[in-house]
C-alpha cells in the first residue's frame, strides 16, 4: 500500500485490503471443496479397487472350497475406509450349523486381517435362496 501512494495506481489503494481478503478466501476454500468432492465420490461409488476386490473374491473362494460349500452370493462395497463384505451361502438342510458359519467367518477374518481398510463382514447360511437374493 505504501509503495502505491502517490503513484498512478493511487486510486486502487482503498481496494487492496478487500482484494487480498477475497484472494485469501479463494485459496483457502480449495481445500474444503476438495475434501467435499472426495467424500461425495466415496458415497456415490461404493465400488472397490479391482485389485482389492479380486483379493477378497479369491479369499472367499479358498474358504468356500476348504469348507465344501456352494458358490456364495456376494456383495462387496466400500464407503470411506470401510469395506463391507456380505457372504451368503444357500446350503442344504442339515448341511452345516452355527459352528460351520463361525469357521467360515474366522477364516475370512484371519485371511483379510491385513487389509488397510476396516472390514465389516457378514456371513450367512440359509436354506431359502429368496432370503438372500
Amino acid at each position: 500500500v505504501v509503495f502505491a501512494e502517490g503513484s498512478s495506481i493511487d486510486s486502487w489503494v482503498p481496494y487492496v485490503d478487500s482484494v487480498l481478503v477475497i484472494a485469501s478466501a479463494l485459496v483457502l476454500v480449495v481445500i474444503p471443496i476438495g475434501l467435499l468432492r472426495k467424500s461425495m465420490r466415496h458415497l456415490q461409488n461404493p465400488a472397490l479397487e479391482s485389485k482389492l476386490e479380486d483379493r477378497i473374491r479369491t479369499v472367499v473362494e479358498e474358504v468356500r472350497l476348504a469348507e465344501g460349500l456352494p458358490v456364495p452370493i456376494l456383495w462387496i462395497g466400500q464407503i470411506a475406509s470401510t469395506v463391507f463384505l456380505d457372504v451368503a451361502f444357500v446350503v442344504e438342510p442339515d448341511r452345516t450349523d452355527v459352528a460351520g458359519e463361525d469357521r467360515v467367518r474366522r477364516a475370512l477374518h484371519s485371511q483379510l486381517d491385513d487389509l488397510a481398510e476396516d472390514l465389516w463382514l457378514v456371513v450367512e447360511f440359509t436354506h431359502d435362496p429368496e432370503l438372500v437374493e
